[in-house]
């Protein structure tokens, strides 16, 4: 039996995850990514998914940098890693139930996009606006 590939939203929160980590001084970025990639390889796909989020992560450090002043970094990324559990992109938030075993078991393969860095940025950027709006329901 094939393993299914990693869902995005599983990605987007390990990415999410793994930069706040970094950033807080939890060790290097590629050991947080690979421990956590390492919980998921029985029931994933997860080959060649590291250097992806590395990139990733470094990019959501970035971006935070941008426009929020440093001793409130950590708590931004909090925010969004929060926002990703919840909330679906699009400001809706998420439905608590998922099935037997959190649905991962039985469901069918979803397709996963070629880049998921390119979903998690439009992703981040989603939930940025819908807070500067306040447009989460």
């Amino acid at each position: 039996m094939s393993k299914k590939e990693l869902p995005q939203e599983i990605y987007s929160m390990m990415v999410a995850i793994s930069a706040r980590l970094h950033y807080n001084k939890s060790g290097p970025l590629h050991e947080i990514i690979n421990r956590m990639l390492h919980e998921y390889k029985n029931m994933y796909e997860c080959n060649g998914i590291s250097e992806e989020a590395i990139k990733g992560a470094l990019w959501i450090i970035e971006h935070v940098k941008g426009y929020v002043e440093e001793k409130n970094i950590i708590n931004e990324l909090a925010v969004y890693q929060h926002l990703i559990e919840k909330y679906n992109p699009d400001g809706t938030k998420k439905k608590k139930f998922l099935g037997i075993f959190g649905g991962a078991i039985f469901t069918k393969n979803i397709e996963i996009p070629k880049n998921r860095n390119v979903t998690f940025k439009a992703e981040i950027i989603s939930y940025q606006m819908h807070l500067e709006a306040g447009t989460f329901n």
